[in-house]
């Protein structure tokens, strides 16, 4: 006969939430805001971190929706001067950078020129396909099996330590 001896657990568990964001676009590349409204909104929602990071695509020029090349010290400077100015937020400087095969070179070069906290890796084309739209992200759903492994292999390349994969899906 199978006995049960009850075991009593004496300990504390201690939960922290710790708001943050990282994945904020501002009107330097497709956002719809100045950096300074959305610290403020931020603040307001008891966000205690946040991180812009800008779409930035080294390969196409023909991108409205990225932060131009010639913007970036003054987009970077901008989030700086700002970092240095509030101290009940924590303020992080990044770029949301898209992968291309056979590019990792240059791609660690650049992000190892600029003065900044992260970058994401993003897959926003496969080939010439752009992934713009849910409808295109069903349509190309056995190529984004094909796109995570690729930016695996990347990062891997890269000698990255950690990655933050956004999967976004609007309905």
């Amino acid at each position: 006969m199978l006995q049960i001896y009850p075991i009593e657990i004496n300990c504390k568990i201690t939960f922290m939430l710790y708001i943050t964001d990282y994945h904020i676009h501002t009107n330097y590349s497709d956002g719809t805001a100045e950096p300074e409204e959305y610290i403020s909104t931020a603040i307001k929602k008891g966000f205690k971190e946040i991180g812009f990071s800008e779409h930035l695509n080294l390969f196409r020029t023909d991108l409205t929706w990225c932060i131009d090349m010639q913007k970036v010290p003054d987009y970077i400077s901008h989030i700086s001067s700002l970092k240095n100015q509030l101290d009940n937020i924590k303020i992080k400087t990044g770029f949301e950078i898209d992968y291309y095969p056979g590019k990792e070179k240059e791609i660690n070069d650049i992000i190892s020129s600029l003065n900044i906290d992260y970058a994401i890796g993003s897959i926003h084309f496969i080939g010439e396909i752009p992934l713009t739209a849910v409808r295109t992200f069903i349509m190309v759903n056995r190529l984004m099996i094909f796109s995570f492994i690729t930016l695996k292999l990347f990062l891997r390349q890269l000698n990255q330590d950690c990655l933050i994969l956004l999967l976004i899906v609007t309905l």
